[in-house]
């Protein structure tokens, strides 16, 4: 019989950490599942460390990609056309779940009194790296249309995709993550569920975010994260045109990473188009009086100092 929850974990080059990942999900309180390790031709031992956790437990599927590397999205994607659960969890490398987490999302889900229920998260602790615990964060309480205007702002609320427990007959209607996208495929996947489902979470912490050198020593890429967005902005068009308010908030933060690449041009342009898309956004007005000091700075003072 399938199995009544499929947990995906995409991995590449991990297996310092996989391990770990991988012992939260068989360490859950609930056992009715499967886990799909989809492998993103890694070229460590991450083969060689499945195939002994699939020794001891048949549960285990694995799945080896050749010549990707490229992020999550595609290895998500592989992991999503062979799940046969009734519900989809996803699990990064280097996170760990806490035993109830399965237990707790599905006994939302059944107790819900929304028809339309269709992804469930949770709260989160942070974990430095000697282990400790720094923080927990809880999930704004967003609702209904104010939880899709948030979404359309791209708030860092949904921090990854391990907290996340989705119907499979969700996945199936609103389709697969874009694999155009790799830094916003998350809200990108997001907003196609909200605009259809209701979004609910178990308020407590049931994974622990591990801050470590590896997710550490990522360098911001602003010319993949612009070319995103505008990718974003153009797909979700209509969206953005009925809600000002995070139109405004998209261009100003496109405006913010042209400053951050020295297109100080670019920058103006996006901040004035911000503003023009709802007045009100002070924060856009800061960023370019910001910009047009910098510039002033650079081409005047910037060069005397210099000669």
């Amino acid at each position: 019989m399938n199995p009544k929850v499929s947990v995906i974990i995409p991995t590449y080059n991990r297996t310092n950490l996989l391990s770990r990942a991988i012992n939260s999900v068989l360490s859950q309180t609930f056992q009715d599942f499967e886990l799909i390790v989809v492998d993103d031709a890694s070229i460590d031992n991450t083969k060689e460390v499945v195939e002994n956790f699939q020794k001891k437990d048949k549960r285990i599927r694995y799945i080896q990609r050749k010549n990707s590397g490229e992020g999550p999205t595609k290895a998500i994607n592989a992991g999503l056309k062979v799940a046969q659960g009734e519900y989809i969890s996803f699990l990064e490398d280097d996170d760990e779940w806490l035993p109830g987490k399965t237990e707790k999302q599905l006994e939302l889900f059944r107790k819900s009194k929304k028809k339309n229920l269709g992804f469930v998260g949770c709260n989160i602790l942070i974990i430095d790296e000697k282990l400790k615990t720094t923080k927990t964060y809880n999930l704004p309480k967003y609702k209904d249309n104010v939880f899709l205007k948030k979404l359309l702002v791209g708030s860092k609320f949904f921090f990854n995709f391990s907290i996340l427990m989705i119907k499979k007959e969700v996945v199936n209607k609103v389709g697969f993550l874009d694999e155009n996208l790799k830094i916003a495929a998350d809200q990108d996947i997001y907003l196609r569920i909200a605009q259809k489902y209701s979004f609910d979470f178990v308020p407590v912490p049931l994974i622990k975010f591990h801050i470590h050198g590896s997710n550490l020593s990522r360098k911001p890429n602003y010319n993949k994260e612009m070319s995103e967005w505008l990718y974003m902005l153009e797909k979700y068009r209509d969206l953005y045109k009925n809600n000002p308010m995070a139109n405004s908030c998209k261009q100003r933060r496109l405006g913010v990473l042209c400053l951050s690449l020295g297109d100080y041009k670019q920058s103006r342009k996006y901040l004035l188009k911000s503003i023009i898309a709802h007045p009100l956004n002070f924060k856009a007005y800061l960023n370019l009086l910001f910009c047009l000091g910098k510039k002033f700075f650079l081409k005047n003072i910037g060069k005397k100092i210099h000669l």
